[in-house]
C-alpha cells in the first residue's frame, strides 16, 4: 500500500468508513486512493493528499446497507463525505 497520509482526519475517515463498508468495499477504496495518488502525482495535479483519501474512502459509501436513498449511489456518498467532514469542523 501507498503511504496513507497520517493525520487525524484521514485516520478518523479509515475509522469511520472500515466500520461501515463490507471488508471487500473497503479494499476497493483504499485501492482507489491509491490510484488516484498516482495519477495525481503523475500529472503533477497537486492533489491534496488527505482530501483524495477521504474522498476516496467514501466514494462507495452509498452501497453501504442501511444507505438506502432515492439518489443514487455516488450521491450517498458524497452527501455521507460532507456530514463527515462537517461533524470534523472541516468547513467548505
Amino acid at each position: 500500500m501507498d503511504e496513507v497520509p497520517d493525520s487525524p482526519l484521514v485516520r478518523a475517515a479509515f475509522d469511520y468508513v472500515s466500520a461501515r463498508l463490507t471488508e471487500a468495499i473497503f479494499n476497493h477504496s483504499i485501492r482507489v486512493a491509491e490510484l488516484a495518488t498516482a495519477i495525481g502525482e503523475s500529472e503533477q495535479l497537486g492533489l491534496e493528499p488527505e482530501s483524495v483519501w477521504v474522498a476516496a474512502l467514501f466514494h462507495d459509501f452509498g452501497t453501504v446497507s442501511g444507505a438506502a436513498s432515492p439518489d443514487r449511489f455516488e450521491v450517498v456518498g458524497g452527501d455521507a463525505a460532507a456530514d463527515f467532514l462537517t461533524r470534523q469542523a472541516i468547513s467548505d
